[in-house]
């Protein structure tokens, strides 16, 4: 079982995934707010934070374990909010259980599968975590993450040091794991409920085409394109960001209920 933490119980239960080189923690300051009015699920995916990993596991069987968590606390619907390889595990969760969401936000995500190019140069940073310093692959990952001119130096060296920790097989995994994902385009067009685009124009981790491409397919959409943001929203302005997702959540109750 994956570790997770819960809130009190409120009408709507909203999931915070986060992404690769990442953990539940990332949300601590995001989630302010939201707690009270919503009920605040937050996973640790395998290899990440306080959740284990054995075997090398898929963004497929990603999305099964948080399945679990969910039978596990009985919570049959939710708005769930996927920041990078959370928004992956998202839309394989989608193409599972349409039924369970009340709406889909992709957090600096999108639904296609990687290039040749893209898997290949998985495999590679794959390999340079295995033979490097874990510390000196984290701290790459995550200056590419934030546009240029950012600067954070206590957020990044606490996200180095969380990430630095985590089991070399997690980060190992969570690479293969995104490079052998599947095209989950076609999941949008069908899906039912509200879906969310949060894009930075910065963003060096979704590719330009992915992020023009995807606002079309979905059927109920809520773009919003920041310009100057990077990968980290939820940080580089969390108040603004923050807004978007409460109100996301809003329409999501009132497209449910209507």
């Amino acid at each position: 079982m994956l570790h997770h933490t819960i809130t009190a119980k409120k009408q709507t239960t909203v999931l915070l995934l986060h992404g690769y080189g990442e953990d539940s923690r990332m949300w601590e300051y995001f989630m302010r707010g939201l707690s009270d009015k919503y009920q605040i699920l937050r996973i640790d995916l395998p290899g990440f934070g306080k959740s284990k990993i054995e075997d090398s596991v898929s963004i497929a069987d990603m999305a099964e374990s948080v399945k679990e968590v969910l039978d596990k606390l009985k919570i049959s619907q939710l708005v769930f909010i996927g920041h990078s390889m959370g928004g992956y595990v998202g839309l394989e969760f989608a193409k599972q259980y349409p039924e369970i969401l009340l709406g889909l936000s992709l957090f600096h995500s999108h639904p296609f599968a990687d290039t040749e190019e893209m898997k290949k140069a998985r495999v590679i940073s794959a390999k340079l975590a295995e033979s490097g310093d874990q510390t000196a692959y984290v701290r790459r990952l995550f200056s590419i993450l934030f546009p240029e001119g950012y600067s954070n130096d206590k957020l990044m060296e606490k996200m180095v040091r969380r990430a630095a920790k985590y089991p070399l097989a997690g980060i190992t995994n969570g690479q293969l794991a995104m490079g052998q994902r599947a095209d989950n385009s076609a999941v949008l067009t069908q899906l039912n409920c509200p879906v969310q685009y949060i894009i930075g124009t910065e963003d060096k981790a979704v590719p330009e085409k992915a992020r023009r491409e995807q606002v079309h397919l979905a059927q109920t959409a809520d773009i919003h394109i920041l310009k100057g943001f990077g990968h980290m929203g939820m940080f580089e302005d969390s108040r603004r960001t923050k807004k978007i997702v409460a109100s996301f959540i809003d329409f999501c109750e009132y497209y449910n209920n209507k």
